[in-house]
Order: structure tokens, then sequence, then C-alpha cells
């Protein structure tokens, strides 16, 4: 009887400890995507944002090519692909959660000349602002 007493309480002991592990681990998951992740998705789309508000601003003057989105974001893309006179560019941030992904995509008009000029940019999956973020 003592034996099974003191079998039961090890592999609590063990399931407490896997679990302590378990919840550990997500909260430095968590952490990790409010300070590092988020914010370098919000300053990267921000940035887009801006240079898109630009050539709107400025018709018939665009001059924001892909190297200039890739500076001011300071990243290459993840994956890119090309169709016609199209050039799309998406990129991609890893969350605290390694398998998840927050995204984005720019896209380009190729011009006779091979130079890809930006023209507009989609969210895919960006996490949402709160006030605090949004700087309200």
């Amino acid at each position: 009887m003592a034996d099974e007493n003191a079998s039961s309480v090890s592999v609590a002991r063990i399931r407490q400890v896997v679990l302590l592990i378990i919840l550990a681990l997500a909260v430095v998951a968590l952490i990790f995507e409010f300070t590092v992740v988020r914010p370098k998705v919000f300053a990267a789309w921000d940035a887009v944002s801006e240079l898109i508000e630009t050539n709107y601003a400025n018709p018939g003057q665009v001059t924001n090519t892909d190297k200039n989105v890739q500076e001011k974001i300071g990243r290459a893309p993840s994956r890119t692909t090309s169709k016609e006179n199209r050039h799309v560019e998406i990129y991609e941030f890893r969350r605290g959660i390694p398998f998840l992904v927050y995204a984005f995509r720019v896209e380009y008009d190729t011009q006779e000349d091979g130079t890809q000029l930006l023209s507009s940019a989609q969210a895919e999956r960006l996490p949402s602002r709160s006030e605090k973020e949004a700087g309200g």
C-alpha cells in the first residue's frame, strides 16, 4: 500500500513539473510576441504604409522600388512571386509560437526597364492594435 502511495505521488509530481514547464514556455512565448514580434510587425507595416501614402501624395512620381521597401523594413521578403508585370513580396514574422506567423504582402508594378515600383500592400495576417499600440 505504501508503494502505491509513493508511486502515485511520484507520478503526480512529474505531471506537475511537466505542466509547470509547459506553462513557463507559454508565458515566455507570450512575452516574446508582445515585446519583440508585434513591435517589429507594426514598424514594418507602418513603413510600407508610409511609402504607399508618399506614392498617393505624388501621383505620377512614384519612385519607391522593391529595394526601398526592403531597406525601410530592414529585411528581405520571406517569399516572392512574379506574374506578367506584377511582382509580389510576402513578409512573414514568426510569432511566439514558432508555427504561427504574422504576414503581409507588398505588390509592385514591373516597368519596361525591369524596375519594380511599389503599388499596394495588403495585410494577410496582422495583429490588431490596442489603443496603446496605435498611439492613442
